[in-house]
């Protein structure tokens, strides 16, 4: 399996097992933290922080994860035992193309699955294991195309007049109508526009 076949998904999940997010989180708000990779066992964190206190932050790692480097200045890398949403994601037969962390419980894990037999199982594996989570996009193939998803979000967007100049719903409101996250709706939006504009670019101009 490569990049440019089987299933993409975009899974959203929350849960607030995860040691190493939860202290960086608590001290640095702002962080960045990236999964560099996960293999069902171990999860090895990329952290970017947003103060001085990199030295300070990453001693207080060191005794909640298994080792710790620092090859910037304000970067980290830790290696810790996976939490309840990496172990499941990291058992399968996938490829993880990226993850984010919206929040100290709230991440999206960007996967490649093989088809949607393999899709229906990690589904059932995250529900046998009582994590909440959400399918938030989900595209067969490698092109621009506007997911299905996609469509339905960004059309249901322009209806409840969110790009009119006075703006009729926030993107929160619309989030809770359509029963998702702010966080969600708002990478859902930000990866559609961009779709949008990548077509127009190149046909248009």
């Amino acid at each position: 399996m490569n990049l440019k076949t089987g299933v993409k998904v975009a899974v959203e999940i929350k849960r607030s097992d995860c040691e190493i997010t939860n202290y960086v989180y608590s001290q640095c708000p702002g962080a960045s933290i990236d999964r560099v990779k996960i293999d069902g066992k171990k999860t090895i964190h990329r952290i970017i922080i947003n103060s001085d206190k990199t030295r300070e932050i990453a001693s207080k790692i060191k005794e909640i994860s298994e080792s710790v480097q620092i090859p910037g200045r304000r970067v980290i890398w830790a290696k810790s035992s996976c939490c309840s949403s990496c172990s499941v994601i990291g058992g399968f037969d996938d490829i993880i193309v990226g993850t984010k962390s919206l929040s100290a419980d709230n991440i999206i894990y960007n996967v490649v699955l093989p088809d949607f037999r393999e899709l229906k199982r990690l589904e059932n594996e995250l529900a046998s294991k009582n994590i909440n989570y959400s399918i938030i996009d989900m595209n067969e193939n490698d092109n621009d195309d506007l997911t299905d998803r996609e469509k339905e979000i960004i059309i249901e967007i322009y209806k409840k007049g969110y790009f009119n100049s006075n703006r009729n719903q926030s993107l929160t409101e619309i989030a809770h109508d359509l029963n998702i996250s702010t966080s969600a709706l708002s990478e859902i939006l930000r990866k559609s526009l961009k779709k949008i504009l990548n077509y127009y670019i190149q046909n248009k101009i």
